[in-house]
């Protein structure tokens, strides 16, 4: 899902391996740069390297790492940036998330984090329709 709602098939896995081991390039450079414990930084790495890929988290820490990154695109802020970036509209977005919800979290805490985001953000729809039938009412 790193690069978007609409992308399907090899080009999204393609997209999403690039996010993910760029990303772990990234993590690894500026974790050297603080001069971070080798094993530390492999650890780092390797989570960071399959954050937005595959089912299975074989331990805690990228099981929380997953279920954040995916948090994100619930957020206020991640949900609007991305509507932005993808040209979504609020509502294909918000009932793309509401579909995976249930079954993407790890946690249970990140699962009720996830479905109080989602409200929040339909109810940001509704406003939002709301306002604009009032302004061609006018």
């Amino acid at each position: 899902m790193a690069y978007g709602v609409l992308v399907k098939g090899a080009e999204a896995e393609r997209l999403n391996r690039i996010h993910e081991t760029e990303g772990a390039a990234i993590a690894e450079r500026i974790l050297r740069s603080f001069d971070c414990d080798p094993v530390l930084i492999k650890t780092i790495r390797t989570i960071v390297s399959r954050h937005d890929s595959g089912k299975a988290a074989p331990t805690l820490e990228e099981a929380l790492v997953k279920d954040a990154d995916k948090l994100w695109r619930f957020s206020q802020t991640g949900f609007w940036k991305e509507t932005e970036r993808q040209r979504l509209k609020p509502a294909t977005l918000l009932n793309f998330l509401a579909a995976r919800c249930s079954s993407w979290f790890f946690s249970p805490t990140a699962l009720i984090l996830a479905e109080e985001e989602l409200s929040g953000r339909s109810d940001e729809i509704r406003s939002l329709a709301s306002g604009a039938d009032s302004d061609t009412q006018s």
